[in-house]
Parts: structure tokens; C-alpha cells; sequence
């Protein structure tokens, strides 16, 4: 009777495992799927808004996955949402090479995109993982709970300088586009803001930049 049961438990724990780990594959697989049809009209005057549909279709199925797996996923998230994230970056990788040809290494392309996605989100994924990090610790939750309330201070009092950092910007130097974004400061009465940019000619993609403004207290 117990060995009969033990062997059901054990079924019941590998469904489950079996089951986190395709829904962590999911959003992959749809990219790629979906990924087939932009890929035939690289060329066509509609891409921009084919992609934009089509990352507004991932964003969804990948943040219900996300989701699931983290309230059900259980100990499973601990192995199931990097192997959702790795997948999912694997497949963006690919698309992207075949529509924009890219030239960046794929680890290149992770460390960029690793990077901006602490940059973004990283306070919200941490704050959102708070009392999960705190439940952890045990006895000592009031002391992780403590120096993870400080480093989430002290990333929204400076989330300027954490994103520049991450993302390695460096000043602006065309005069024109200076000049322009200073007639805007002056224009909204605004206080010292910085222009920052990306310049991703300095990251294995090459060929492009990105640029921000950032308020400065």
C-alpha cells in the first residue's frame, strides 16, 4: 500500500515537472512559430507593424507563462523561469539575425539585452520578489527583508545612474541634437536633465544608437 502510493506521488511529481517545463518552452515556440511569417516579408513596407503586432502576441503569452508558473510553478520556478527566459532569448536571437542581420555573437546579444532588462525592470522584478526572498531566510527575514528595502531605495533614488551604468551611456556629442533637446528644457521650464545615449556601435550589434534623457536632482 505505501510503495503503491509512493509510486503515484512519484507520477504526480513528474507531471508537474513535465508540466512547468512546457509551459516554460511556450513562448519560444510560439515566437518561432509566428517568427516564420515575418521572415517572408523581411522586405515588405508592413514590417514595422507586423512586428509590432507580433511582439504585443508574445508579450502576452509570455507574461501569462511567466505568471502561471510562478504562482503553480512551485520549486519548479527556480529551474522553469530561467529555462523560459534562456528559450526565449535563444529564438529572439535567431529571428532577429534572419530580419535585421544582426552581426552580434549570441553572447553578446545576451549580455546587451540582460542588461537593459535590469535596467528597465529590475526594480519591479526585485520588489515583486521581495516576499518570496524574505520568506526564505527564516529567523533572519527581518535582516533580508532590511538590506533588500535599502537596495531598493537606493536604486529608485538613483535610477539614473544604476540604468547608465547598466547600459554603459556616455554623453551626447552632436551639437545639433544638444542644442534642440536644451530648447526643450528651456521651453518646459524643466530642471538640469542629462542626455545620455546607447551607443550600441560599441556593443557587438554595431551599426546603431540609442539615446535618453535623464533627470539629474
Amino acid at each position: 500500500m505505501a510503495r503503491a502510493a509512493a509510486r503515484a506521488e512519484n507520477r504526480s511529481v513528474n507531471v508537474h515537472h513535465l508540466t512547468s517545463a512546457l509551459i516554460a518552452v511556450v513562448p519560444a515556440v510560439l515566437a518561432a512559430w509566428w517568427g516564420r511569417d515575418l521572415s517572408r516579408v523581411a522586405d515588405a513596407g508592413t514590417l514595422s507593424e507586423r512586428l509590432a503586432a507580433n511582439r504585443t502576441r508574445n508579450s502576452g503569452v509570455t507574461a501569462a507563462c511567466v505568471t502561471f508558473l510562478y504562482v503553480s510553478g512551485g520549486g519548479d520556478r527556480l529551474w522553469a523561469l530561467p529555462l523560459l527566459i534562456a528559450t526565449r532569448i535563444i529564438i529572439g536571437y535567431v529571428l532577429r539575425r534572419r530580419l535585421f542581420n544582426d552581426t552580434w555573437s549570441i553572447f553578446g546579444y545576451v549580455s546587451f539585452f540582460t542588461r537593459l532588462v535590469a535596467a528597465a525592470f529590475g526594480f519591479w522584478i526585485l520588489l515583486s520578489m521581495l516576499p518570496w526572498l524574505v520568506s526564505m531566510a527564516g529567523t533572519r527575514d527581518w535582516l533580508v527583508a532590511g538590506a533588500l528595502g535599502s537596495v531598493l531605495i537606493a536604486f529608485n533614488h538613483s535610477y539614473g545612474l544604476v540604468f547608465g551604468r547598466l547600459l554603459r551611456t556616455r554623453s551626447v556629442e552632436d551639437p545639433a541634437v544638444v542644442a534642440r533637446f536644451e530648447q526643450m528644457v528651456g521651453a518646459c521650464a524643466l530642471p538640469r536633465v542629462a542626455l545620455r545615449q546607447v551607443d550600441l556601435r560599441d556593443e557587438p550589434a554595431g551599426g546603431c544608437r540609442h539615446q535618453h534623457a535623464a533627470g539629474e536632482a
